[in-house]
């Protein structure tokens, strides 16, 4: 398209792991690109429970986008909502503002909460897809501490210290832990006049068994793996409560309600329960597959629009293989960088003038998943051995949970982040004290109303 050096102009949007992988890999070649975002930061969302939780503050997992694309003279940035593709015209439809022409097109806008046809409970839960919710959360919970510490019915006291988490994978997990440490340690040194033990975090899980990414597709379904006991057994030796087979069926004025009729009075309220394909996949004309995601070809482009790519999130391509059966690629950072970098040497080709023949197929590498319980304690499933014993549940003590922080470490935006990361994590094991526990910005609804 009509761009000042003449070359293919190639239109990126989202900012997240997948575009970014896209624009390093075309960084300095000979196309232009264009990042599109309606936020103009790169969010580290695997860290954002810790923003939630007072471990980081969001300017540690932030970074400008304009500052990572610096050392690409051929890249361009520009803050927009995008709302569709109009293919015909090879135009990207933006939210107040002109269409942007591309040559080629990198969808790669992420995913979004997931409420299995629910959405009520989106107006009724905290969510935490952005820095924006987390620091909402983080806010919320300790206004709920503040306000339990003049607050003389039991029962009112009792539900404003109530954590209520739905959802029992990774993110659930790592609140909860993150959450037991914050009210054992830090809130305990914060009210003394409260009766912290009080407390309650529950862990919600529809299913009969939590961390399903770690099951073990040999065992029947439903049974434990070593790493799902493993977990189980950690967070409630941390105190969290673990309720499973409980579908939640709504929340209403602050009581969670059961499908099997139980409830459970909490003032806060997480859903952590499921992701789907960014919203912008319903406004793209597409049929969706499951979990709302855009079918793709083994070349990630769209089957009748070849100039069109889709990685990461957004993106449905089955090759994933897990015990005997063939999934879609998971939902997870690993997969949108090796599918950015696939894709963008994919447009090279194309640009180039070659013709489809030159492309290559998607090639997953697996490195294997870890999480993170909480202090001194992490989960690890890595698809090569490792340079310490874990034993047959993965769960390790220090080595894991430093193994955790240095891979997280390694994938954050900015040396300034990584060293504030580093010194804040190193601050709160050696003296107890998360540093982040302020209430910012202004209030939000949920907030005001305790």
């Amino acid at each position: 398209m009509a761009t000042a050096t003449k070359r293919p102009r190639v239109v990126v949007v989202g900012a997240g792991f997948g575009g970014l992988s896209v624009l390093r890999n075309l960084g300095n070649k000979a196309v232009d690109v264009l990042l599109v975002d309606r936020n103009n930061y790169h969010g580290f969302w695997p860290l954002l429970y810790q923003v939630a939780t007072g471990a980081l503050d969001s300017a540690s997992i932030a970074y400008p986008v304009r500052g990572l694309i610096r050392p690409y003279k051929n890249a361009d940035f520009q803050l927009a909502n995008v709302t569709g593709v109009d293919y015909a015209n090879k135009k990207v439809l933006v939210e107040e503002g002109a269409p942007i022409d591309y040559d080629y097109l990198v969808l790669a806008a992420g995913s979004a909460q997931f409420y299995f046809g629910n959405d009520v409970l989106a107006e009724k839960t905290f969510s935490m897809k952005d820095v924006d919710e987390a620091e909402q959360i983080r806010n919320h919970v300790i206004s709920c501490f503040e306000k339990a510490q003049t607050e003389t019915d039991p029962e009112k006291r009792k539900a404003l210290m109530t954590v209520a988490i739905v959802g029992g994978g990774p993110t659930g997990v790592e609140l909860a832990g993150a959450y037991a440490e914050l009210f054992k340690v830090d809130f305990k040194k914060d009210f003394p006049n409260l009766d912290v033990s009080e407390a309650r975090i529950i862990m919600i899980e529809a299913m009969p068994t939590i961390m399903m990414p770690f099951s073990d597709p040999k065992l029947p379904k439903g049974q434990e793996s070593p790493f799902q006991k493993a977990v189980a057994a950690e967070l409630r030796k941390r105190g969290v409560e673990i309720w499973l087979s409980k579908p939640v069926k709504a929340v209403e004025e602050d009581v969670v309600q059961f499908n099997d009729g139980d409830t459970l009075a909490a003032k806060t309220v997480i859903w952590a329960a499921g992701v789907r394909g960014a919203h912008l996949a319903d406004k793209i004309d597409v049929k969706l597959q499951r979990g709302f995601r855009v079918p793709v070809n083994e070349f990630l482009q769209l089957e009748e629009h070849s100039d069109v790519f889709v990685v990461g999130d957004m993106a449905y391509l089955e090759g994933f293989k897990w015990g005997e059966m063939t999934m879609a690629y998971p939902m997870v950072a690993q997969v949108a960088i090796q599918m950015g970098k696939q894709a963008a040497e994919n447009i090279l080709v194309l640009a180039s003038g070659a013709s489809g023949g030159g492309l290559t197929k998607f090639s997953y590498y697996d490195k294997g998943s870890m999480a993170i319980i909480g202090r001194n304690a992490a989960i690890v499933s890595a698809s090569k051995p490792l340079p310490m014993k874990l034993g047959t549940s993965g769960l390790t003590k220090f080595p894991g949970w430093v193994m955790w922080l240095l891979v997280h470490v390694m994938f954050l935006a900015g040396w300034r982040n990584r060293l504030v990361s580093i010194f804040n994590w190193s601050w709160n094991w050696l003296f107890k004290d998360r540093g982040a526990r302020v209430l910012t910005g202004q209030r939000d609804k949920k907030t005001s109303t305790i």
